[in-house]
């Protein structure tokens, strides 16, 4: 008798019967779940960059009342102190500050760069009459800048720990934005104010903050976010207004005319008419191309 194995007996499974699809709820819950997590992620973002900026504007006023607080210490701004003054109170200070062509620690009121031959100021034209940015330290970020920093920092009055005097030694050499990218360099606008360039570059300060339209601190979006928060949220008016490398030595700007000759540059940060001009968020939304001016309250 032929003895049939009891596996043939058993009724096989048809796989597609194993595999069924899911239900429309199913599906919902699981989109609500993708949605939550994004929402949680771009949530978490968003009060990530919002926490810098509150950093950022924070250790802005800080130094303004710390800067005020050191001229009625010493009589002098940070930078600008006379080297014999900044000997005798124990500040550090450059001992070439007044050789070879060098004319900073001058107590002239104002942060400037090295060269008395060199006024940076004057580089930079009135094309616009509207108050343009041109910062007193156009190329370097060195001679009273950089004192400027020291200084404070080692009266125990910044928030920034810049203790090193080789340029490319960062970032013990300058102070390391809060929020975007670079370094923030002191600087003295063409209206005779002293404030802070936000986008010094990121490899040595000792050379010019960004040489060309590809190396700022911020994108638009991420500028005129800070903008709006500290200030009017435009890029022309307001104590924050947007700066520009402009070749040729002219400085940083945000007026964006055209150069001598009509030549012109990017303009990748603000787009419109100078007179009514805004950040551009279209034209290249995820370069950072843009440095800010804040007016500083001393």
């Amino acid at each position: 008798m032929t003895i049939i194995p009891r596996s043939t007996f058993i009724r096989r499974s048809n796989p597609m019967e194993l595999h069924h699809g899911f239900t429309l709820i199913e599906l919902s819950i699981g989109l609500v779940i993708i949605g939550l997590l994004i929402g949680g992620v771009l949530f978490g973002r968003d009060l990530i960059e919002g926490a810098a900026i509150r950093k950022q504007m924070s250790n802005l006023a800080q130094l303004d009342s710390n800067v005020n607080a050191f001229k009625m210490k010493f009589a002098s701004l940070p930078g600008d102190m006379s080297m014999s003054k900044a000997a005798q109170f124990g500040l550090p200070y450059d001992a070439t500050a007044q050789s070879g062509g060098n004319n900073f620690h001058n107590e002239n009121g104002v942060i400037d760069q090295y060269s008395s031959s060199f006024d940076d100021l004057s580089l930079c034209r009135n094309r616009t009459g509207i108050g343009r940015v041109c910062v007193n330290v156009t190329t370097t970020y060195w001679g009273e800048p950089h004192y400027f920093m020291r200084q404070l920092y080692e009266a125990r009055l910044s928030p920034y720990r810049v203790t090193s005097n080789t340029p490319s030694d960062l970032p013990n050499s300058a102070a390391k934005l809060d929020y975007g990218d670079g370094y923030l360099v002191v600087g003295t606008s063409t209206w005779a104010k002293g404030g802070y360039y936000l986008g010094m570059g990121t490899s040595n300060p000792a050379s010019m903050w960004f040489g060309n339209s590809a190396f700022g601190a911020f994108t638009s979006a991420q500028a005129m976010q800070f903008d709006t928060k500290f200030d009017d949220g435009k890029p022309t008016t307001g104590i924050v207004r947007a700066a520009h490398w402009e070749s040729g030595g002219y400085g940083m700007n945000v007026d964006y005319g055209p150069l001598a000759g009509g030549t012109t540059y990017p303009r990748n940060c603000v787009s419109g008419a100078v007179s009514a001009a805004v950040y551009d968020l279209t034209t290249k939304p995820g370069s950072k191309e843009c440095g800010l001016w804040v007016q500083g309250q001393w």
